[in-house]
């Protein structure tokens, strides 16, 4: 069996004005279909920077150097900006430890939800609010359609934090990070 993702060798380097620092050297994973993976080590030792290469989304100055990242037949690693972002969201779902700097503060967060079902599936706007409210009532907020027409400020941290799982959920993803 084919593992949905398989990491070999990742190394990620950070560009600095004396030559690179490595700052993630060498990882390594597998992980197969159903499974779940727990990334666990001190502050600041590339467990985000990790993630983020897998889907494009490292900062700048920062690049994955080596190694493969094979999912789904495909190396991440060696996908362009407009094929990264055919994988994002529908494929790889990613829910991003900080809601509040990754929800729009002025948008309801219904349409928050709705705006990524439209993006990735195409979704015509009624049905995609439709299943924005099913989600967060599957990831458990209370109260989801009176819900749906919140600002994240008026959200609890934890409410906050399934909003991103209910969108990192939207696109039925193959892989949840």
């Amino acid at each position: 069996m084919t593992a949905l993702l398989e990491i070999k060798g990742l190394t990620i380097d950070i560009a600095r004005d004396d030559g690179p620092a490595r700052v993630v050297d060498g990882i390594n994973l597998s992980l197969d279909q159903g499974e779940s993976l727990g990334i666990v080590g001190e502050s600041g030792c590339g467990k985000s920077l990790t993630m983020l290469s897998l889907v494009g989304l490292l900062p700048n100055r920062i690049r994955a150097t080596g190694g493969t990242a094979m999912f789904g037949g495909r190396d991440l690693l060696q996908m362009n900006a407009r094929q990264l972002r055919a994988v994002r969201g529908s494929e790889i779902g990613f829910i991003f430890q900080d809601p509040m700097t990754s929800l729009n503060p002025v948008m309801r967060i219904g349409d928050q939800i709705a705006e990524a079902l439209i993006y990735q599936k195409g979704i015509a706007k009624a049905p995609a609010l439709a299943r924005a409210e099913e989600l967060l009532a599957m990831v458990g907020i209370p109260s989801p359609k009176e819900r749906m027409t919140a600002y994240p400020h008026e959200l609890s941290g934890g409410m906050r934090q399934r909003v991103m799982i209910a969108m990192g959920l939207a696109g039925g993803p193959r892989l949840l990070i």
